[in-house]
């Protein structure tokens, strides 16, 4: 079956998100440096040509492409070289402003600049000011 993607809007673009690498702020200084090496291991080019297979999503690594027969992959990144744009995906069933909102306070609650309650205090503002704009 073909990939009917990117859509015929304007702007061009397709659903899609970047691949992270998250440290918790919590965790151990050792198991936070141990993390950010082998970040910086496996986004090295050898490292990351060598494994671009098992990965399964365009690297953001320069001059890592997707091996041959992987269709979808390298669809992908012809795609993301030209003029075609990422959206984040709206999985949650929410506007992109609110999907937006919740990963900014996940991330924030992950790395420790948020507490559980300031994120969701962060998430009801971003949703009393979607509301108030639509009224």
């Amino acid at each position: 079956m073909p990939i009917i993607a990117p859509a015929d809007q304007t702007p061009v673009r397709v659903s899609g998100f970047q691949e992270q690498l998250q440290i918790w702020a919590k965790a151990k200084p050792e198991e936070q440096k141990a993390a950010l090496l082998f970040a910086s291991f496996v986004t090295t080019p050898e490292v990351a040509k060598r494994h671009i297979a098992e990965f399964g999503s365009p690297s953001a690594v320069a001059g890592v492409l997707p091996p041959e027969g992987h269709p979808i992959t390298t669809e992908m990144t012809k795609w993301l070289q030209g003029e075609v744009k990422l959206y984040l995906p709206t999985d949650q069933a929410l506007p992109q402003e609110l999907v937006n909102a919740f990963f900014q306070a996940q991330d924030g609650m992950i790395i420790g600049s948020l507490t559980p309650e300031a994120a969701c205090a962060q998430i009801q503002k971003a949703v009393d000011q979607y509301k108030a704009a639509r009224k």
